[in-house]
């Protein structure tokens, strides 16, 4: 259901950005430092490290594996690599509007290109630093939450790892918020980026499974979040991201599914140029597709 709409006037939104005087204020930037540095990183590891996460592989050598990652980099930057692909598909959908976009990396980049995106995240400023975010953000990012979205009908909601690292397990009245974003947005398309269940590497975090208890929806939203968009929206594009050697992120878009009500049963409307291709396939199997 959608949530009641309040007497909020809509922020008029171009696709292009009004270019700013210069970025004085926030954190040197020199094009797409973060997937730089992935790259670099990539071409200096030993060639048994795509076995990080093989369980014939010993603990030792596993954490050893472990210890070449960049942790450095994805605290600095992002959590989600973008690569030129994955911004130019984001521009595609503008003008987008970002919520938890924490020190504004990918937006920082989008309006590098011009494209225009308003971020958002309840933590800035000091509030940011209390909350364990110490890198100085790298564009304009204002203060406001999910609220935020009623001004915003016309533009693409563009979500980054907006539930990570968040626990609930202290307070399960809490509201994940992409749920709240997902409640709040009354556009048509969404943008997420992340893992997503059936392309994940991570199953367990903290607060939200054990090792017994695995929790396939990845680590970047919630379960509830994942369960509300596939019974809302339909996905349009799937692409992979440059990942570290511990996730499986990728982008999706995503657009309103529109339904009918057939004999008392409801029945979900996606027009044949929305609809994904289904035949996907490993290289261990691709040869069964063959006719």
């Amino acid at each position: 259901k959608k949530p009641i709409i309040m007497e909020t006037a809509p922020i008029a939104m171009d696709s292009e950005a009004e270019v700013e005087d210069d970025n004085s204020g926030y954190a040197e930037l020199n094009g797409n430092e973060l997937l730089a540095k992935w790259k670099a990183n990539r071409s200096k590891l030993p060639s048994d490290f795509s076995r990080l996460l093989d369980p014939e592989l010993s603990e030792e050598r596993r954490g050893d594996l472990f210890e070449m990652e960049d942790e450095y980099a994805m605290d600095q930057y992002a959590w989600a690599i973008p690569d030129e692909r994955a911004l130019r598909i984001c521009s595609e959908f503008a003008p987008l509007v970002e919520i938890g976009a924490g020190a504004g990396y990918w937006a920082r980049l989008l309006r590098d290109k011009g494209v225009h995106v308003d971020a958002f995240d309840i933590n800035v400023g000091h509030d940011a630093k209390a909350a364990g975010v110490s890198q100085q953000p790298y564009c304009r990012v204002e203060k406001s939450g999910p609220e935020k979205l009623l001004q915003y009908p016309n533009a693409t909601l563009l979500l980054i790892y907006p539930d990570d690292h968040e626990d609930f397990s202290n307070d399960p009245e809490r509201v994940p918020l992409s749920v709240q974003s997902l409640q709040m947005y009354q556009g048509d398309t969404i943008i997420h980026v992340g893992e997503w269940l059936g392309s994940t590497s991570t199953l367990s975090m903290e607060g939200q499974a054990t090792p017994d208890d695995p929790h396939p929806w990845g680590r970047s939203t919630a379960v509830e979040f994942q369960i509300l968009l596939n019974s809302t929206f339909h996905k349009v594009l799937d692409v992979p991201l440059p990942n570290w050697g511990s996730v499986k992120n990728c982008l999706t878009v995503w657009k309103r599914t529109q339904t009918v009500v057939l004999e008392d049963d409801r029945y979900a409307y996606i027009p044949s140029d929305e609809r994904l291709e289904v035949c996907v396939a490993t290289p261990s199997t691709r040869h069964l597709l063959k006719e």
